[in-house]
C-alpha cells in the first residue's frame, strides 16, 4: 500500500499534543465533506474481500469520469443520504477502512486531514488545519506567542507538497521574509490591528519592488520597519486614523454573506445564525445603520474588553495561516492580495466575536470563540481559491484597494 518516510520538520509547537480524538469529535470529519479517494487506494480497496469493506466499497465508493479526475481525485466515497456522513462511516463513529484493513488503505483525502505537510524553500513543514475542533482547540489557546520546533514526522512522500526556487540564496531570502512576517505578527508591543496593518505596508511596498525588478531590495525594507516599530512613527500614523465602523460592518457582513455557512453540527449553524440575527441580518439582507448602531452597542457592552483580551487567539490564527501556507508567497503574483485575504478573514472573525457578544452579553467565553473561529475556518479558509479570489475582488469593488483606504476599518474604533 501507501509508502510512508520519516522526516524532520519544522512544526507548530501544539502539533506535537495533537491527537484526533476519534468518536468524541462534535463536528467529525467524516460528515459535510467531499471525500476523493486516489488511484491506489482505490484499486486496493477494490481488491478487498473484508467481508465489512467489500460491499461498502461496491455500493459507496465511484469513479471520477470528469476532466479533473487524476491520481489524486480518481474516485469519489458517496455520503449517506440521511446522515451525511461517507458512507465508510461506522454506527460507532469510527471509519471502517480503518478498522478493518488499517491506515495505509485510507485515502489521501483521510490520511493526511487535518495536516498540511510541504517543503518549503528547502524546510519540511507541517501544520493542523484549525477547522478541526481539537486542532483549533491545540492551536488557538495558546496564550504566549506560537513557537516552531522540530520534530520527526511520519508521512506518505507523495503528499509533501514543494515549492522550490533555483538558487539557495532565493530560498534563504524566501524564508527570512515568511519569518519576518510570522514574527511582525506576534510584535506584541502594539496591538494586532497595527500589526496587521505593518504587515499590509509591508506587502504594499514589496509589491512595487519586486515589479521594478528590485527583489535585491527587500531586506532593506525589512530592516528599516523592523527599526520603524520601536519609533513614534506608527503610533502618530494610527492616531491619526478615523475608523470607520459603518464600512467595517458592512463590508464583514457583505462577505459573510458571499458564501453559506457549513457546518456539520446543529451547535455551530446555531451560533453563526445568532451573530447574524444579533447584527440585524433578515433573509441575506441588512440595514447598514441598524447593524452598525448593534455592533457599537455590543461593543460598549464588553465586547471590546472581550476582544482585547482574547486577541491572542486571533494572532494564533493567523500566524498558523500565515505558516501554513507560506505568506505571502501563497498569494501569487501580488503579495497585497494575500494581505487583502488576511484581512479580509480576520474582519470575518472579529465581526463573527461582537455578533456574538451582542447575544450571549456576558455568558460569552473563550470556548465560544474558538467554537465560532473553527466553524468559519471550514467554512471559508477550505473554500477553493476562486471563491479567495472573489472575496478580493469584492474588497477592491467596495474601493479598498489599498492599505490607505483598509486602514479606516481596520482600526477597531
Amino acid at each position: 500500500m501507501h509508502h510512508y518516510v520519516e522526516k524532520m520538520m519544522l512544526v507548530p509547537e501544539y502539533l506535537p499534543q495533537f491527537q484526533c480524538i476519534g468518536p468524541d469529535c462534535e463536528d467529525h470529519c467524516c460528515k459535510g465533506w467531499y471525500v476523493s479517494v486516489d488511484k491506489k487506494s482505490y484499486l486496493a480497496l477494490k481488491e478487498s474481500s473484508n467481508p465489512v469493506v467489500a460491499p461498502l466499497v461496491a455500493h459507496g465508493i465511484s469513479r471520477n469520469r470528469g476532466p479533473q479526475a487524476g491520481e489524486r481525485q480518481y474516485a469519489k466515497a458517496k455520503q449517506d443520504e440521511e446522515t451525511g456522513c461517507c458512507i465508510m462511516f461506522s454506527t460507532d463513529k469510527l471509519c471502517h477502512i480503518q478498522k478493518e484493513l488499517g491506515e495505509g488503505y485510507l485515502p489521501h483525502t483521510c490520511s493526511i486531514y487535518p495536516r498540511y505537510t510541504r517543503q518549503l524553500f528547502g524546510i519540511y513543514q507541517q501544520s493542523l488545519t484549525f477547522s478541526c475542533p481539537e486542532a483549533a482547540r491545540k492551536g488557538l489557546m495558546l496564550t504566549e506567542p506560537m513557537q516552531f520546533v522540530e520534530a520527526k514526522i511520519r508521512v506518505r512522500e507523495e503528499l509533501i507538497e514543494k515549492t522550490v526556487t533555483k538558487h539557495a540564496e532565493d530560498a534563504a531570502l524566501a524564508n527570512d521574509i515568511r519569518f519576518f512576517c510570522i514574527n511582525l505578527l506576534q510584535h506584541r508591543t502594539i496591538p494586532l490591528w497595527q500589526r496587521i496593518a505593518v504587515l499590509g505596508y509591508f506587502c504594499e511596498q514589496a509589491d512595487q519592488l519586486r515589479q521594478q525588478n528590485q527583489h535585491a531590495n527587500i531586506p532593506q525594507l525589512i530592516e528599516s520597519l523592523i527599526d520603524s516599530l520601536g519609533t513614534e512613527e506608527w503610533p502618530q500614523l494610527f492616531a491619526a486614523i478615523q475608523a470607520n465602523i459603518s464600512d467595517k460592518v458592512n463590508a464583514a457582513l457583505s462577505l459573510l454573506l458571499l458564501q453559506q455557512l457549513r457546518s456539520s453540527a446543529e451547535y455551530y449553524r446555531k451560533v453563526l445564525g445568532l451573530v447574524l440575527t444579533s447584527l440585524g441580518v433578515e433573509e441575506d439582507k441588512f440595514d447598514i445603520a441598524k447593524s452598525t448602531a448593534r455592533y457599537q452597542a455590543a461593543l460598549e457592552l464588553g465586547a471590546r474588553d472581550f476582544l482585547i483580551q482574547h486577541e491572542f487567539i486571533l494572532e494564533n490564527l493567523l500566524v498558523n495561516d500565515a505558516f501554513t501556507n507560506g505568506f505571502p508567497f501563497a498569494s501569487g503574483k501580488s503579495w497585497f492580495d494575500g494581505w487583502l485575504w488576511l484581512f479580509a478573514f480576520y474582519e470575518m472573525v472579529v465581526c463573527s466575536w461582537v455578533g456574538l457578544f451582542a447575544s450571549f452579553g456576558q455568558k460569552m467565553d473563550t470556548d465560544t470563540a474558538v467554537t465560532a473561529t473553527q466553524s468559519l475556518v471550514k467554512s471559508f479558509q477550505h473554500a477553493p481559491d476562486a471563491y479567495k479570489k472573489m472575496i478580493v475582488d469584492v474588497f477592491k469593488q467596495k474601493g479598498f484597494s489599498t492599505l490607505a483606504n483598509n486602514l479606516p476599518l481596520l482600526k477597531p474604533e
